[in-house]
């Protein structure tokens, strides 16, 4: 991207994460730290996907998401297994809920379907 003062260029840090640094156009030549840079201006293209499960597990704790990421396994298996199947447990007891309400939308919905035919009867039979 070219700016007004400058040229911005993405170095990346040994942990994967881009660094946005303004360089002089000036400098680009005579530099040799930001050769590199200037081919990383089409960064799009070198960077891998980023999941929003990645974010989270940045967030909570940027060290495990860079172990992960270098393809440690985790230490704590038993752990991640428990959660994935609370996870599960919870996901059907959610799927269980929303169909409960829906069920109990189309009662409803009968009922009061019913209630205007007992009506609309009890209209057309009263005596005039």
């Amino acid at each position: 991207m070219l700016a007004a003062s400058g040229l911005v260029a993405f170095r990346r840090q040994p942990d994967g994460i881009l660094l946005r640094t303004r360089v002089r156009l000036r400098s680009v030549s005579c530099d040799r730290r930001f050769r590199p840079a200037v081919f990383l201006l089409c960064y799009t293209l070198f960077m891998p996907l980023i999941r929003s499960s990645d974010i989270g597990n940045y967030l909570y704790c940027r060290r495990a998401w860079w172990y992960q990421r270098q393809g440690y396994e985790s230490a704590n298996q038993a752990e991640l297994t428990g959660g994935a199947e609370l996870h599960r447990q919870h996901g059907r007891k959610v799927l269980a809920a929303a169909l409960l309400r829906l069920l109990a939308i189309l009662l409803l919905l009968a009922a009061l379907t019913l209630l205007t035919i007992y009506l609309v009867d009890y209209a057309v039979r009263l005596p005039q």
